[in-house]
């Protein structure tokens, strides 16, 4: 019974989903505290066992003595897959499967699937790995990444301490093969070939299985030749290879047919003959918010030239002793940061509650939110009648926007993950609520902790990068005084290139508001016409 409980921590299919959230990788290492001290005996009665499981044990051994800060170390995306993986694959079939297939030490046994039980956790999963790959790829996309860097652990100008084995390699390649990302897989899988030559790797993946993958990922990139080069070194290799030769039939097909295409594509045109001219689209606002993030869109000098920090006490009496830091961002629309809006003590408290306790966030209305690729991160939501402790911020909250918190909705923290992003949005519902509180008004973001490379707040159309400030918050109008919705304030969370990324969001409604932000007389919603999608 205890042999099928610890397959069933490893081998379980239900997804924890820690490629969402740094915080939850910790009690994976909790996890491995206890397989390294418990094999580690185990090894001593399993002595024919030893040399081949040691080394992996040794070296995760030395990966927990030089960690001093989980949360940090896993802040890095390559430390955070790499760990994933380790659990997926190294832990699975080079230390459980072989041990527990052979030997039957019941002792040993009860004993880790006891621990491990109290640990209440759920194992990572081939979706685990997934999304941690497709966290790094989106990473590489938005931030113009090198695979050769990354593989070796520089990020940017920065070099780290982690670096990729050829099978990390390989995988991160495969994932994109299977994400349809075929130029980045034919990178990593590169990579993962000219690693492969090193054989101090602790891990090695074979160049058949490199091969297997690149070639058709090279043919998917339209590099038809070097595809078929490569799959007859697969039949050099393995000659019955039945993949190899079904693919090698295709390849030559598709080169004597590219021969004989004697014509050109005839260009488009009109009905009066003449070729016809594209009309002018819109600028994407994708690329409009990688290119926010990666800092190459900046707003000019002359929407900068009216900016301005100064203390505020936006009419609050106390705030005439203890005014508010602000820094203006955008005139219109109204963004600006408050710097020192929350106490050390407050974001403490914040993300202790956080830890063990976070959810997948999910991006919708009420009965129609879901889980999507669109936001990475993990929440909570924190109701301000349940926790006391939070009345403090409740009232700084009123008194930095000068509206109500009546209509407010609950404090939302949440935690990003591995490349953890929440792609362009708005705030404002589509379908507002049919109670008194009406639609989000107002969005105040806290930022609760440093984050080391990324994360920031792009808003693409103005165009601005708001970058994380610890303790400050960062606050802009949904819709106008006119309570039509702004189409200029879309927002999206930049990827979290490294570090860990905690946030608090509130949102006020237009209900409760009618004597602190009177409702303009005069229609506005000609100022962002020109943004609606």
């Amino acid at each position: 019974m205890r042999t099928f409980l610890i397959f069933c921590i490893f081998l379980g299919s239900a997804c924890a989903d820690y490629y969402t959230a740094t915080s939850d990788l910790e009690v994976l290492f909790a996890a491995e505290n206890i397989l390294v001290e418990k094999f580690d005996d185990y090894l001593n009665k399993v002595e024919q066992k030893q040399t081949e499981i040691k080394e992996f044990l040794n070296y995760v051994d030395a990966l927990q003595a030089e960690m001093s800060d989980p949360e940090a170390y896993h802040g890095n995306p390559l430390n955070a897959i790499v760990t994933i993986r380790r659990f997926v694959y190294q832990w699975k079939h080079d230390v459980l499967e072989k041990i527990f297939s052979t030997q039957d030490y019941d002792d040993y046994k009860i004993t880790i699937a006891n621990e491990l039980q109290q640990l209440n956790i759920t194992m990572p999963t081939q979706d685990d790995i997934l999304g941690a790959g497709s966290g790094l790829l989106r990473l590489q996309e938005t931030y113009k990444l090198s695979t050769s860097e990354l593989a070796d652990g520089k990020i940017l100008d920065r070099q780290t301490e982690a670096e990729l084995s050829a099978s990390d390699c390989y995988e991160m390649g495969r994932n994109a093969h299977e994400l349809n990302q075929h130029q980045y897989a034919v990178e990593w899988l590169l990579q993962a070939r000219s690693l492969n030559q090193h054989p101090e790797n602790i891990t090695q993946v074979s160049d058949l299985q490199i091969l297997e993958l690149l070639a058709p990922a090279l043919n998917r990139t339209g590099n038809l030749k070097l595809a078929h080069m490569l799959n007859s070194e697969i039949l050099k290799q393995q000659p019955a290879h039945e993949a190899a030769i079904r693919d090698n039939i295709y390849y030559l097909h598709e080169m004597l047919r590219q021969r004989h295409i004697l014509t050109a594509p005839q260009e488009d045109q009109g009905e009066d003959g003449k070729r016809s001219e594209e009309k002018p689209s819109k600028p994407d606002k994708y690329e409009l918010y990688r290119r926010t993030c990666r800092g190459e869109l900046r707003p000019t000098a002359r929407q900068q030239r009216n900016l301005r920090c100064r203390y505020t006490d936006n009419n609050v009496p106390f705030r005439r002793l203890a005014p508010f830091k602000m820094e203006l961002l955008s005139e219109d629309p109204f963004v600006a940061y408050y710097h020192n809006a929350m106490h050390e003590s407050e974001m403490e408290q914040l993300q202790d509650v956080g830890f063990g306790n976070l959810k997948r966030t999910r991006v919708g209305q009420n009965s129609t939110a879901a889980t999507s690729s669109i936001r990475n991160s993990k929440g909570i939501w924190l109701w301000y009648e349940k926790n006391s402790w939070l009345a403090s911020i409740y009232q700084r909250l009123e008194d930095i926007t000068g509206l109500s918190m009546e209509s407010g909705e609950a404090l939302q923290l949440a935690n990003y993950g591995i490349g953890g992003q929440y792609e362009p949005h708005y705030d404002y519902m589509s379908s507002p609520t049919n109670d008194w509180k009406g639609n989000r008004i107002l969005t105040a973001l806290f930022y609760i902790n440093d984050v080391d490379m990324g994360g920031g707040t792009a808003f693409p159309y103005l165009p601005l990068l708001v970058n994380p400030v610890k303790g400050s918050v960062v606050v802009w109008y949904n819709m106008h005084s006119s309570t039509e919705k702004d189409f200029r304030v879309l927002h999206a969370g930049c990827p979290v290139l490294k570090g860990s990324k905690w946030i608090c969001n509130e949102w006020m409604h237009e209900g409760g508001q009618e004597f602190r932000r009177p409702c303009g007389l005069a229609p506005e919603r000609t100022k962002s016409a020109a943004y609606e999608a």
